[in-house]
């Protein structure tokens, strides 16, 4: 990155958690071009445990809702193109929606166990019809776009333990609250990890 393309936008953006994204969008605004870059410059270690992804998704959710919220969002009066404001209301609805889905799929059963209420009235061939190729078609997806590496059922269910932290860090993006707990696992040079390796 230029010291110059920095400069002119005021430095590094820290209204949000997730200042690699929002430096990428703020450069985008100046009306500079930012490209995948194919080659390992750093490694960062992934999450441990299923508490430590909950921890990870919900930082960048809340990144997210920070940069919604700002001048950098997808409604804000800013020089961020249709597609790019087109990509983070479909990355807000993303985080939001699947999320208080996940939430309203584990209530509904006691929900109607206990009060009769019911979230939807379809007979078995009717549910059938309309989950199983939606089911198929993600699972379809999923396999593809991860070489295999992702499995649906249990994404699902890693999904459902951390939706009520995510919409939690949702809330209070939305609203300018801090959350603490949510840093980042530390990232470590390409070299070391090579060296540590024995390439």
């Amino acid at each position: 990155m230029r010291a110059s393309a920095l400069a002119e936008i005021g430095g590094f953006p820290t209204e949000s958690v997730t200042e690699d994204f929002h430096l990428s969008l703020r450069l985008r605004e100046f009306g500079h071009e930012t490209i995948y870059l194919n080659e390992p410059l750093t490694a960062g270690l992934s999450p441990e445990g299923v508490k430590e992804y909950v921890t990870q998704r919900s930082r960048w959710c809340l990144g997210l809702m920070q940069i919604a919220r700002g001048s950098s969002g997808p409604f804000s009066r800013n020089k961020l193109s249709i597609l790019q404001r087109l990509g983070l209301l479909q990355s807000f609805l993303g985080w939001t929606s699947s999320n208080a889905y996940r939430l309203l799929a584990i209530w509904a059963p006691p929900l109607y166990l206990l009060f009769g209420v019911r979230m939807m009235t379809a007979n078995v061939e009717q549910l059938a019809a309309l989950f199983l190729p939606a089911f198929v078609w993600e699972c379809a997806m999923l396999s593809w776009l991860s070489a295999g590496r992702s499995l649906p059922i249990l994404t699902d269910v890693v999904g459902w333990l951390g939706a009520s932290a995510i919409l939690k860090a949702t809330f209070f993006g939305l609203v300018g609250l801090r959350i603490s707990g949510l840093r980042s696992p530390p990232r470590v040079g390409i070299e070391r990890v090579v060296s540590s390796s024995g390439r």
